[in-house]
């Protein structure tokens, strides 16, 4: 056990080895931000737990330093991921929850919804397909609380290409859509 102060005011409490944090330990930094956990050659490894000084937290496996593996986040407007994490980043497979009910299930790239999820809002409405940074894209089915659905293509966030539209009633016609709008319908 040993205590370490740098001329930056950070202060590591813990298990020594060789010189270098090795084991548990407790870093507090200067910004406020506190890591309990594993360390290994002076750099959190293993599981560990962090949090700012804005209330901010996370929960999970650390690799060399960052965030690597499996993971929790808490941020303080409440909303919450619970998955894959690479080099500090939300990727891989997760779930992720926003305070009014909104989540999203599914992949994640570089921290944005990238590759295939089910995002489902408040209202009821639910998107089942891809995604490409945050944006609804390319093969994808919208669900309305009141039946309504779309099926087909997406871009930046909407329908773009063809696609079907099936009413409250099962009716369904075939359309051309372009920036989210009807421009021609195929069948009817």
């Amino acid at each position: 056990m040993g205590r370490f102060i740098n001329c930056e005011g950070d202060v590591y409490q813990g298990e020594w080895e060789n010189g270098k944090p090795n084991g548990l330990g407790i870093l507090k930094n200067n910004e406020g931000m506190i890591y309990k956990g594993n360390w290994l050659k002076f750099a959190p490894n293993g599981q560990g737990y962090e949090i700012w000084a804005d209330g901010t937290c996370y929960h999970g496996d650390f690799k060399k330093g960052s965030k690597t593996g499996e993971g929790h986040y808490r941020w303080v407007d409440e909303s919450e991921y619970k998955g894959e994490v690479r080099n500090d980043k939300l990727h891989g497979d997760g779930v992720y929850t926003w305070k009014d009910g909104r989540s999203y299930s599914g992949s994640f790239k570089s921290n944005k919804m990238h590759g295939q999820g089910i995002f489902k809002w408040e209202d009821g409405k639910v998107y089942q397909g891809g995604f490409v940074n945050d944006n609804k894209e390319g093969e994808g089915e919208m669900t309305w609380p009141d039946g309504k659905r779309y099926i087909g293509e997406w871009k930046d966030g909407k329908q773009h290409g063809i696609g079907t539209v099936i009413d409250t009633d099962n009716k369904s016609k075939i359309g051309e859509f372009s920036e989210g709008h009807a421009v021609k319908w195929i069948k009817e």
